[in-house]
């Protein structure tokens, strides 16, 4: 797949996230119509689910295209949502060390959705965890729309959508 292939497949699925995010809006158009499969299914549609398979998209599979480099998207990142529960090698003071690890810790399938909190867990292997954090699900939902913002913004894009104009 190319590189304008993946880049497609990551902002499309920004697309429909957002669409979805955007439904509880006052005048969205099928606002009844997803409140009420939320009423039937009983659960909410922006769910944790959503939220860690979209950070799978953005946080590995973009990063393992190539698409992503830390730098381009740490730059106005905010961390401070992260409740730092266990940070054995200080990587909460260096952000591109944290989205390593938040990187690995879904990667690894090292992810709890405990009440409205995303746990996320990483560990050298074959060893204790050694680091962990906890966020509530809305605020991860944000922090996401914020890496892919900052990314967006990024030279890295504007070089791969310049790529594509010459297609």
């Amino acid at each position: 797949m190319e590189n304008t292939q993946k880049k497609d497949l990551l902002f499309s699925a920004h697309i429909s996230f957002e669409w979805i995010f955007r439904f509880k809006e006052e005048n969205f158009p099928l606002k009844n119509e997803l409140l009420e499969y939320e009423r039937m299914k009983g659960g909410p549609i922006i769910n944790a689910g959503l939220l860690v398979s979209f950070a799978y998209l953005v946080l590995v599979f973009a990063k393992e295209s190539d698409l992503i480099n830390d730098s381009d998207i740490i730059e106005n990142l905010t961390i401070n949502d992260f409740e730092i529960v266990l940070d054995e090698k200080g990587s909460s003071n260096d952000k591109s060390k944290f989205l390593t690890r938040l990187r690995n810790a879904i990667s690894h399938a090292n992810v709890e959705i405990k009440d409205k909190n995303i746990i996320l867990k990483d560990r050298i292997p074959n060893k204790d965890f050694d680091f962990e954090v906890r966020i509530k699900t809305k605020d991860f939902g944000n922090f996401m729309n914020s890496v892919l913002f900052n990314w967006n913004e990024s030279e890295k894009i504007k070089q791969i959508n310049s790529l594509r104009l010459t297609d």
